[in-house]
């Protein structure tokens, strides 16, 4: 057994790079051992476990700042040997292990902090490696395996889909979840006997009112009769959401349910969606009475047929949900792009194809420069950079937007950037506060979820 010490600092010796470099075809098992984990530092791991063969045992400490219900179900794709300790409680779980086991040698890390992208890449951090030689040290090896995995098993909770349910349903994970509240019904109102499952206890009668006109004339009207005046105004209102929902649903090239939309929806058939397709003030659209049955029609015989669809080779827009701001650190003057995203729309990074490499801090990029143009929407202000550049670290999960302008843009987490391609090599980004009008126009464009985040994206 051999125990080294190692320092993560200023992109050497990177935890990150120690995590991809094991994640190949000789490996033969993979447990990731972690107290907190946010969803930057997941989706590094994440790119470790795709395609990965090896067998895999997951345990994670869970709480509402932290763990998100998109972040476990997506780990339950890759092993149902995931375990989940409840943080919220008074005693926590506090440990980080990563263990690399191959057929004759095993490496396992220690390490401390929240599993972010930025404790695995660029802060100050000492790490602990020991090296078990699996020929001469296999049994003091397996006995610490196996020690570890029989007390998680033994003392943490084994995740499934039922699981993550009840850990929503009391609200130990974070959840956009509404709660409602049950109101009783009507009859439940009115009153009821004594008995259950009884009808109300006395039959009501109907008044009649006598209401005056202009005229002076008095007429007589039957509340009996304000049930079907309430069914035809609600019939009215139904068809006039009906008619507003496919106005929506035409005007943003969407299903009914938008949200339902995933990359596999988009297609490179037909024109990419223009801006001017957005373009409607709801506040003027007239409601045609008359053709709201030859509408709700033509609505049902559609319904099979397929939305319009964006070319992904025309795409000149990135709508995205930007994350928690930095505050300091190397990534303040940066917007990061994930890797799967950047691979839809290859066309929109073609400056790329140019790229040259160059190092940075000690670190091989790749990098291609550009000109760009910074809008802060919020205070018109508008930034100039025509040192700007998109670069991209080997075997990183994202491409990077860097500027030094960004650094003078405040944001706060959920604020939407809006990437703009002008040229080849020119791009234009907005940077658009959550409050504006302007906001809820390009919030209903971000359909598509961010692999294990809550934060969601949309392409034009």
């Amino acid at each position: 057994m051999k125990n080294t010490l190692k320092i993560q600092s200023e992109g050497v010796n990177t935890l990150k790079e120690e995590i991809l470099r094991h994640s190949n075809k000789d490996l033969k098992k993979i447990y990731i051992v972690a107290s907190e984990v946010k969803e930057s530092g997941y989706d590094i791991i994440e790119e470790c476990l795709i395609d990965l063969k090896a067998r895999k045992f997951v345990a994670f400490g869970v709480d509402k700042k932290n763990t998100t219900k998109k972040m476990l179900d997506n780990i339950l794709k890759y092993t149902k040997n995931v375990y989940v300790w409840d943080n919220n409680e008074e005693v926590e779980f506090s440990c980080n292990l990563l263990v690399f086991e191959y057929e004759e040698e095993a490496y396992v890390y220690m390490f401390t902090g929240c599993v972010t992208d930025s404790l695995l890449e660029t802060d100050y951090c000492i790490y602990n490696v020991i090296t078990y030689d699996l020929i001469k040290d296999k049994k003091e090896y397996l006995d610490f395996i196996d020690d570890i995995t029989k007390d998680i098993k033994d003392r943490f909770i084994k995740l499934s889909k039922e699981v993550i349910e009840e850990l929503i349903n009391n609200k130990v994970i974070f959840t956009t979840k509404q709660y409602l509240h049950v109101l009783p019904s009507i009859s439940e109102l009115l009153g009821k006997n004594e008995e259950e499952n009884t009808e109300i206890s006395e039959k009501v009668e109907i008044p009649k009112v006598k209401i005056k006109d202009d005229s002076k004339d008095e007429f007589e009207i039957d509340l009996g009769d304000i049930a079907s005046l309430d069914e035809q105004e609600q019939t009215n209102t139904n068809q006039k959401e009906i008619v507003e929902q496919d106005i929506e649903t035409e005007a943003f090239g969407l299903d009914e349910n938008p949200n339902d939309i995933t990359e596999e929806d988009y297609d490179v058939s037909n024109e990419a969606i223009d801006l001017e397709d957005f373009a409607i003030d709801t506040g003027v659209v007239k409601i045609d009475k008359k053709s709201i049955s030859k509408k709700s029609k033509k609505t049902n015989d559609n319904k099979s047929q397929s939305p319009k669809k964006i070319n992904l080779d025309k795409v000149s827009n990135i709508i995205m949900e930007l994350p928690e701001r930095k505050i300091k650190g190397k990534d303040v003057n940066k917007i990061k792009v994930p890797n799967y995203i950047k691979d839809m729309i290859p066309n929109f990074f073609e400056v790329m194809e140019d790229a040259k490499h160059e190092k940075i801090d000690n670190i091989e990029y790749k990098v291609a420069k550009i000109n760009l143009e910074v809008i802060d929407v919020n205070t018109s202000f508008r930034h100039v950079d025509s040192n700007a550049t998109i670069r991209q670290k080997v075997g990183q999960t994202y491409i990077e937007f860097v500027s030094e302008k960004l650094v003078d843009i405040n944001y706060e987490e959920m604020d939407i950037a809006r990437i703009i391609k002008l040229a080849k090599n020119s791009f234009h980004i907005e940077i658009i506060p959550n409050g504006l009008d302007e906001y809820n126009l390009w919030k209903k464009l971000c359909t598509n979820s961010f692999r294990g985040s809550t934060r969601q994206y949309g392409l034009m």
